[in-house]
């Protein structure tokens, strides 16, 4: 997404509306980005920017696990049901591990370290027992 307004905080010494009072005369204003006498700010051209290229799957890190859905994005803040079995990822893209509120409700995913299905959501079968389950 392009900024359509550069936004500053300059010096001002008059009473105006919008001075923020620190000591000093400082206001904050914004301008649209076709606005010419505007000197001395400059918009970085993200374009130039490398993006990381992941490999698809599942990764570890010092911080658990995460899996990468294309080769520039990873999941995040979503359930997703990964080989059948389904996976909570937090803000920062990790698999949950244990229990954790969801909306509300309380759920809970294999912690064991090594397991092979750490991360997994837990449910129960007819019978009571709970393991990581297929869906």
């Amino acid at each position: 997404m392009t900024a359509t307004r550069i936004k500053t905080i300059e010096g001002n010494t008059s009473g105006a509306s919008g001075v923020i009072e620190n000591g000093g005369g400082v206001c904050r204003k914004a301008y649209s980005r076709s606005y010419g006498k505007i000197l001395g700010y400059g918009l970085p051209d993200w374009s130039i920017v490398s993006q990381s290229e992941y490999v698809l799957g599942w990764h570890h890190d010092s911080n658990g696990w995460w899996y990468a859905d294309t080769p520039h994005t990873y999941y995040k803040s979503c359930w997703q049901v990964i080989n059948h079995h389904k996976y909570y990822f937090n803000q920062d893209g990790y698999a949950l591990t244990d229990w954790h509120q969801i909306d509300g409700k309380w759920y809970y995913f294999e912690p064991a370290a090594g397991h092979p299905l750490e991360c997994a959501l837990y449910v129960t079968d007819a019978s009571g027992v709970q393991k990581p389950g297929e869906f």
